[in-house]
């Protein structure tokens, strides 16, 4: 739907509100580019001086999890939902109401498919200016789903996101080793994931063997999320692996490590989909 993907993405999800001055200094200093991002206040908040919101595409994490726990913990659940209403517009408050009353029953059952399908009409008002173009489902409500083995919702899900945000949808999740071969029995084709890749086997679970048994059938991209600092070893396993773009996501962003990351996470021929590669072994056995 996009074509490449960027090799480095700007993630959001450490940055918190006292490096919110340091987000902005660096959004400018850094030109352009792509960020991914749960849609919190902080980064709306910069992204919403002079032209940023122009210069810097969007990727979105959805539900923000952090963020209703959050406001319902300040709030209560009333209060949380009410904060969300209001900074919907009317357009975005008919479509919720909608969806309430066609699945009022779900809702009264609190059935949680239900709720998020709900969670996700908010999500939408919420990034309806930034127009991503790639929207990952937040990894906890992916595992979640995994865990109820409800590949329906899922499928669901990723319908939704594909037809309200008009975007290409991605799961990210911590357990990519348990998800795709699930995946690939409910016949659920998923265009991106995004999860934890490390030659160490850090945040490979259930290990690095399985994982990566699961790539080689996928066709879909990768895009790597880490832990610890990048480094060569990390960079040449990305691309064993056919990583198609990682996320650079730190506390507080350097101008430095970003470029470092631009130019060694990933390489430019990773940036197509697996699937080609998948496609050009077939052909090569086959001429075997």
């Amino acid at each position: 739907m996009i074509g490449d993907f960027p090799r480095c993405v700007l993630g959001t999800t450490r940055i918190d509100s006292t490096n919110q001055a340091s987000l902005g200094s660096f959004l400018d200093a850094a030109g352009q580019g792509t960020l991914l991002t749960d849609g919190g206040s902080l980064v709306w908040e910069a992204l919403r001086i002079g032209d940023r919101l122009r210069r810097w595409q969007v990727w979105a994490m959805v539900p923000n999890v952090a963020g209703y726990v959050r406001e319902a913990t300040d709030f209560g659940m009333f209060g949380a939902g009410w904060r969300r209403l209001r900074r919907m517009n009317p357009l975005s408050c008919g479509r919720l109401f909608l969806q309430g009353l066609l699945n009022v029953r779900g809702v009264l059952r609190r059935d949680f498919p239900t709720l998020l399908r709900l969670l996700l009409e908010l999500e939408m008002a919420n990034f309806r200016r930034a127009r991503p173009p790639v929207v990952f489902l937040h990894p906890q409500i992916t595992d979640l789903l995994l865990a109820m083995d409800h590949g329906q919702a899922l499928q669901q899900t990723l319908t939704q996101i594909r037809k309200g945000f008009g975007a290409e949808p991605g799961l990210a999740t911590n357990n990519l080793g348990t998800l795709l071969p699930r995946l690939y029995a409910w016949g659920i084709d998923v265009p991106c994931v995004l999860t934890s890749l490390h030659p160490q086997s850090y945040g490979m679970r259930p290990s690095r063997q399985a994982c990566e048994d699961c790539l080689r059938h996928f066709e879909g991209r990768i895009v790597a999320t880490l832990e610890t600092p990048l480094n060569a070893s990390v960079a040449a396993y990305w691309r064993s692996q056919e990583v198609s773009s990682s996320v650079y996501d730190v506390a507080e962003p350097n101008l430095t490590q970003w470029h470092d990351w631009q130019t060694g996470s990933c390489p430019k021929e990773a940036q197509q989909s697996r699937g080609k590669s998948a496609e050009q072994e077939v052909l090569t056995m086959g001429a075997g």
